[in-house]
């Protein structure tokens, strides 16, 4: 209720500041006045979703809490094949173009998190809500926002070290900046499936610490960890075969586009190799809580890939870009995996 309180206020903060963040968007990415004004159109009306997409994480963190990942995998093909369906017909069938595609993922995320406030509403089985006092528990209510700031700082600072990716992207040329965009599908892609072990981790992770079994823990670690790298390297894989036909398939009609994404396929098929340590030891340091450790590793890593994706843009090269991005996220992981046994040798004495 707390997390629901919170998601609201701030999705509804941010339909309120929207035309101020449009300026800010423009003026952080440069755009010509063609992409300034398409983005402004799909902006204005994607963060009208911005309640429901909050509402949508706090659903999804209590049911993946919970153990209920079969729950949360049905609210998320509920929402994203809405908003595809919609995309489709809005957006191509009827014509309303970038306008139809913004309001189809607002209506898929409306959808979910009805379904999902439904689904959490029936499962208490008629149990009294929390009151008050208890939601204002000094001592509680005090380690959740300290959870929830680190958590959002790292957050924060994932988001910038993408957008600064991308804003650094922009000084390459426009055939460039879209091509870069094609291979982030890649990364992102990788991502979302990676995320499956990650989210293992997060509640094998908690159960250990939670029964205070640091052999539980350790194995814990290790299974995530070997599972990942074997899928991380079956990507690559992929990616490194298929690369050329993945670009294509998305940008069938720009061969400019095309040939130099191919340039760059290796940089962006290595991501998932590179990232993967990443991926797993955020799902284990969230399950268990360690926050501030996690949003100090990421700070560090950030500052590093902010000098390195400087450095690109002064030369103009786009392949040290892709590099910088590497090592950002090789060094997420590699530092966060470096401060593992002394947090468990502080939190899981035995």
């Amino acid at each position: 209720v707390r997390a629901m309180v919170i998601a609201l206020v701030g999705g509804f903060a941010a339909i309120i500041m929207s035309p101020l963040l449009v300026q800010l968007g423009i003026w952080f990415f440069n755009a010509e006045p063609d992409l300034a004004a398409v983005f402004s159109t799909y902006f204005l009306i994607r963060v009208l979703s911005a309640p429901m997409s909050l509402s949508n994480y706090v659903i999804m963190g209590r049911l993946l809490g919970l153990g209920k990942s079969g729950v949360a995998l049905f609210l998320q093909i509920v929402m994203n094949s809405t908003n595809m369906a919609f995309s489709i017909g809005l957006g191509l069938w009827l014509g309303y173009g970038i306008v139809g595609i913004a309001a189809a993922t607002v209506i898929g995320e409306t959808l979910a998190m009805g379904l999902g406030l439904a689904i959490i509403v029936r499962g208490r089985g008629g149990k009294a809500w929390p009151g008050r006092a208890q939601l204002l528990d000094k001592a509680r209510r005090r380690a959740f926002f300290q959870l929830n700031r680190d958590i959002t700082i790292r957050a924060f600072s994932l988001i910038f070290a993408f957008a600064f990716f991308t804003r650094v992207g922009t000084s390459f040329g426009e055939t460039t900046l879209a091509a870069n965009a094609v291979l982030m599908h890649m990364f992102l892609l990788s991502g979302y499936l990676l995320d499956g072990f990650a989210t293992a981790a997060e509640q094998m992770a908690g159960q250990s610490l939670g029964s205070n079994d640091r052999n539980s823990f350790r194995k814990t670690v290790q299974l995530t960890l070997v599972c990942g790298y074997i899928f991380a390297a079956t990507l690559f894989a992929l990616y490194t075969i298929f690369g050329d036909w993945f670009i294509a398939l998305l940008v069938p009609e720009n061969p400019d586009v095309v040939l130099v994404a191919r340039q760059f396929v290796f940089w962006a098929a290595l991501t998932p190799v590179v990232g993967v340590l990443a991926f797993e030891m955020d799902g284990v340091y969230i399950g268990a809580a360690w926050g501030r450790e996690m949003r100090d590793t990421m700070l560090f890593s950030l500052v590093i890939f902010t000098a390195l994706a400087y450095w690109a843009q002064s030369l103009g090269n786009n392949t040290t870009l892709w590099i910088a991005l590497n090592i950002f996220l090789a060094l997420r992981g590699f530092t966060m995996l470096c401060l593992l046994p002394r947090i468990m040798r502080q939190t899981l004495p035995h």
